[in-house]
């Protein structure tokens, strides 16, 4: 197999790495490289377990002289975070885009994963024409089982433990700031707004009333009182096939 990578050409960079791009047999592909020395095994265990349109595709582990390098399908269209705040999507295309996160999520959850980071910076679009997302950025996601205790080290989560809930509580927070169309927003503000109001103020905003009790209800201050992933799904529409 040939791999060549471009260093020249950035994706991203992370708190612990950068992603470049570059070809793996002549087929683009996105290449993250550690920049602390830590290993990128872990990761590369988690996302070849899953197999679904909506999670980024896992194309290879390689050990170079300077470290491991995880080889990933190449997301051409940017993140979500990019793209929002310009007036860019319409209400269908909204809804479409938190079914297509909702139902990614639930694969990884059903693979017993939980994410840990889920937010428009880690939704990337396949392609240029914004219309296919995908779930990326591994490097916090754990195995999660309900008789072991899973530490919460997020910044914006309180949950006293990390659970799937607690990605559920993410979800609501990436689909309010779709459908609001918000570049950036204070996340700790939002949620204190809702958990004193007990609603949103959703007047001339798109979305049905059920999904925004859906988007409240997943930032319920407990856990247990939150949607599954797939609830949350069917709020904005029919299960998957």
């Amino acid at each position: 197999m040939k791999l060549v990578i471009d260093e020249q050409i950035k994706l991203g960079i992370g708190q612990t790495s950068v992603v470049y791009h570059g070809t793996l047999n002549a087929e683009s592909i996105a290449a993250k490289k550690s920049t602390n020395g830590s290993s990128l095994c872990d990761e590369s265990r988690i996302l070849k377990i899953f197999k679904h349109k909506n999670v980024v595709k896992h194309r290879g582990l390689f050990e170079l002289a300077g470290g491991d390098c995880l080889i990933m399908e190449l997301a051409l269209g940017g993140t979500l975070a990019e793209h929002l705040g310009y007036g860019k999507f319409s209400p269908t295309q909204k809804k479409s885009l938190i079914q297509q996160i909702s139902s990614g999520l639930g694969h990884i959850h059903d693979k017993g994963i939980v994410h840990r980071d889920l937010k428009a910076e880690n939704l990337l679009f396949k392609d240029m024409m914004r219309e296919h997302i995908v779930i990326a950025d591994f490097g916090s996601a754990q195995s999660y089982r309900d008789d072991v205790y899973a530490e919460n080290d997020h910044e914006d989560v309180d949950d006293d433990e990390y659970t799937f809930k607690s990605d559920v509580y993410l979800l609501g927070l990436v689909a309010f700031q779709i459908l609001r169309d918000l570049r950036h927003f204070d996340r700790r503000r939002l949620t204190g707004a809702v958990l004193h109001q007990g609603y949103l103020d959703n007047q001339d905003v798109c979305g049905s009333w059920e999904m925004w009790r859906m988007i409240i209800q997943s930032l319920d201050r407990e856990p247990e009182k939150r949607p599954t992933v797939m609830e949350f799904f069917a709020a904005f529409g029919a299960p998957p096939a």
